[in-house]
C-alpha cells in the first residue's frame, strides 16, 4: 500500500499522503473519464457522509444506491468503481458489497465527510458518541482543520472521553 500511496513523490508530509494519493487518483479517473475531480471528490464526499450518518462502514451497493445521492455523484462513483484505484465492488452481482482500498484511506474519507458536517453543524452529538466510529472521530479530531468548540464536545460524549479528559489533565499539570 505505502508504494502505491508514495508514488511520484519526494519525502511527502505524513500526514498529507493519503490526501495526496486521492488527488492523483481523482485526477487519473478525470483524465480517463473526462469528469471534473471537484465532481469526482463531491460524489466520494457524499458517499461518505451517507456512510457516517447510517453509521455504515461496509456498503452495499444497495445501500448507495438508496443513499440519496444524485445522478452525477452516482456516475461519478461509477467511474471510481471502474477505475478501481479507491474504491472497488466485490460479491455477486445480487449482493455487490464497495470495498476500498484499504481501510485508512477510508476512515481518511469519512473524517473528510466528518470535518465538511462539523463545518456546517451538522455532525451530531450521536455520531460523536458512537463507539463504531471512534476512530474516525479520533482522525478527525487531531487534524489542524477541526474546530475547537468539536475538541471539546468530544471531551464530553462518547467513547474519546476518558482519553481526552486524560490528555487534557495531562497537559494543564505543571
Amino acid at each position: 500500500l505505502l508504494i502505491g500511496l508514495n508514488r511520484d513523490w519526494l519525502s511527502p508530509e505524513p500526514g498529507e499522503v493519503i490526501a495526496r494519493f486521492v488527488e492523483d487518483a481523482l485526477a487519473r479517473t478525470q483524465n480517463e473519464s473526462g469528469t471534473p475531480i471537484a465532481e469526482l471528490r463531491r460524489a466520494l464526499l457524499a458517499l461518505s457522509e451517507a456512510m457516517l450518518s447510517a453509521r455504515e462502514l461496509s456498503p452495499s451497493w444497495a445501500f448507495i444506491e438508496g443513499a440519496g445521492l444524485s445522478e452525477s455523484q452516482m456516475q461519478g462513483l461509477k467511474q471510481l468503481v471502474r477505475q478501481a484505484e479507491l474504491i472497488r465492488t466485490e460479491g455477486p452481482s445480487s449482493a455487490q458489497q464497495l470495498r476500498f482500498r484499504h481501510d485508512r484511506l477510508r476512515d481518511w474519507l469519512l473524517s473528510e465527510a466528518a470535518l465538511a458536517l462539523m463545518a456546517e453543524d451538522a455532525f451530531s452529538d450521536e455520531l460523536l458518541a458512537d463507539p463504531l466510529l471512534a476512530e474516525v472521530v479520533g482522525l478527525t479530531l487531531v487534524r489542524s482543520s477541526a474546530p475547537k468548540w468539536i475538541v471539546a464536545r468530544a471531551a464530553t460524549h462518547g467513547p474519546l472521553r476518558s482519553f481526552m479528559r486524560g490528555a487534557w489533565r495531562r497537559q494543564t499539570r505543571f
